[in-house]
């Protein structure tokens, strides 16, 4: 009978230790389950953020290339512009030298002979016809 006993008391001691044991390892897979909940939340959360980043960075491509094409056609009329400009700059030269010519012929000549002023004719006396 104290076999018994003993066997059952081994028996009761076995069962608090596998009970503390299953405790012990439903704490742990609880924690792990928590842990997997936010590795799964930041896993969510990183995703959503690259995608995010991703559609801008697309935004940002489509706007550059935009600009890029904006610029292009600035920079061409820019060149019109600036061809137009050296052929008025050309034209301004070619009528600067022009009015340089012109001045020195015009300092080349004698000055103009002073004309006396004319004194001022009195009005012929009008003419009345006469009656018959």
């Amino acid at each position: 009978m104290q076999q018994a006993k003993d066997a059952l008391a081994s028996t009761q001691a076995d069962l608090a230790t596998a009970k503390s044991e299953r405790d012990r390892v439903i704490s742990e897979r609880g924690q792990a389950e928590q842990a997997v909940l936010k590795l799964t939340a930041d896993r969510d959360g990183a995703s959503s953020a690259a995608e995010a980043l991703l559609k801008r960075q697309a935004d940002t491509q489509a706007q550059l290339a935009t600009l890029t094409e904006t610029l292009a056609g600035r920079n061409k009329e820019m060149a019109v512009v600036e061809d137009r400009l050296a052929t008025t700059r050309q034209e301004l030269a070619a009528i600067q030298a022009q009015l340089a010519d012109t001045r020195q012929k015009l300092s080349d000549q004698p000055p103009p002979m002073a004309v006396p002023p004319v004194p001022p004719q009195s009005p012929a006396p009008a003419v009345v016809p006469k009656a018959n």
